[in-house]
């Protein structure tokens, strides 16, 4: 029986030489980008989530609004 080799990374076969390192600036960059992520996610679920509420008219009770009417 023949032994099946490890896997092998990429950063094993390529050269260093050939990937560059990281700029100080690429870290705020992609945590930013997570931050903005989580935000929009956070944004989406009170939009599913949280109850409507309803307007309130000038006497306390609930209006109904609606742009068609048939009144003159």
């Amino acid at each position: 029986m023949s032994a099946v080799p490890p896997p092998v990374s990429l950063s094993e076969d390529v050269p260093d030489h050939l990937i560059p390192k990281e700029e100080w600036y690429e870290a705020y960059l992609r945590y930013g980008l997570y931050l903005g992520a989580a935000f929009q996610l956070v944004c989406i679920l009170a939009v599913l989530v949280l109850p409507t509420k309803k307007a309130k008219g000038e006497h306390g009770w609930d209006e109904v609004t609606t742009t068609d009417t048939h009144c003159p």
